[in-house]
């Protein structure tokens, strides 16, 4: 049961929120129109982007940008704040803008998530440890925040369709996934969110994608999930803080927030 809510909207929240859509439109131009690879450009603030695919196999008409924002239904970039441009080669450059990696956009993302978390929320895991009752953070794509308090030792998550991430606390010192916890973050990673973790006062769990989701790394979260003691096992004999699976997503612990 949920007791109480909070929708908070962050700069920093709406930075990723703009990023994650960005990864979105790119990767859907990279695919759609068969090219070798697209630049991404983006002014520091992060009101204007333009993309420039390269070495495309499929020809765009005047119209397909306009198209395609339209049946992704973003929230931050429109026809007013976007450009498509087109060349036979990387390494163009744009005045006023700064290219970014498009393959190191979700660490970016994550990266953010973490810090935004860390600075807005880190008191309600000192709540968790102190009372007991959980707290569930929600990132949307829109950029907003939502904060549900829920129970003693427990706390549901709503089903959404347009989370980038979800964190929620545990009491005591531990941020180990119970099963259930771990099912629910293969669940929002194989539906495009970014990042799933748990907060207590001692560490921070972070499961994180990044690239969209392939056969076999779920294959290899599901095995993870059916066979949970060799999940914990693999926890308890990571040589540092952090691994990879498949290269497409990144298990880390990392220091707590009280």
């Amino acid at each position: 049961m949920t007791r109480r809510s909070l929708i908070k909207t962050t700069e920093r929240s709406l930075r990723i929120a703009k990023l994650f859509e960005l990864k979105i439109l790119s990767d859907f131009i990279l695919e759609d129109l068969d090219c070798e690879d697209i630049d991404t450009y983006l002014s520091r603030d992060l009101d204007k982007a333009s993309l420039i695919p390269y070495m495309c196999r499929e020809k765009a008409s005047e119209s397909y940008l306009a198209d395609i924002l339209d049946s992704l239904d973003l929230y931050h970039w429109n026809t007013s704040n976007t450009k498509l441009l087109y060349s036979e080669k990387s390494g163009s450059s744009i005045s006023f803008l700064e290219k970014i990696n498009r393959d190191h956009i979700l660490d970016l993302v994550a990266e953010e998530i973490i810090r935004d978390y860390r600075e807005n929320f880190s008191s309600y895991t000192l709540e968790t440890y102190m009372r007991g009752v959980e707290y569930l953070f929600l990132l949307r794509e829109s950029g907003e925040w939502i904060v549900l308090e829920g129970e003693r030792f427990r706390v549901e998550a709503p089903r959404l369709e347009d989370v980038i991430a979800s964190i929620h606390t545990h009491p005591g010192s531990s941020c180990i996934p119970s099963r259930e916890d771990l099912e629910t973050a293969i669940d929002l990673l194989s539906n495009k969110g970014v990042l799933a973790g748990i907060s207590s006062c001692r560490c921070l769990f972070i499961l994180r994608s990044r690239d969209p989701i392939d056969e076999e790394t779920y294959s290899q979260l599901m095995h993870y999930l059916n066979n949970y003691d060799d999940f914990l096992d693999f926890l308890s004999n990571l040589a540092s803080s952090s691994a990879t699976i498949n290269n497409k997503v990144i298990l880390e612990i990392r220091s707590g927030v009280c």
